[in-house]
């Protein structure tokens, strides 16, 4: 049985009232600490024009058999 794991990072904006717009960081390194990954995600954010709502790491396990 095969194991395949992924992490990735998540920004939430709020583009207005009523949407918002996520942006994925993709491959990010499940060994890295979450204050160092959220770091990173500020600086990030920094960069964009509307500011983030929410930060969030993604682990995601898929088992296939």
């Amino acid at each position: 049985m095969a194991v395949s794991n992924s992490t990735k990072a998540q920004i939430i904006s709020r583009v207005d009232e009523n949407k918002t717009k996520t942006t994925t960081l993709p491959n990010v390194n499940p060994d890295a600490a979450d204050t160092d990954v959220a770091a990173c995600m500020n600086q990030y954010a920094g960069l964009m024009p509307h500011p983030a709502e929410e930060l969030r790491i993604v682990q995601t396990r898929v088992v296939i058999e």
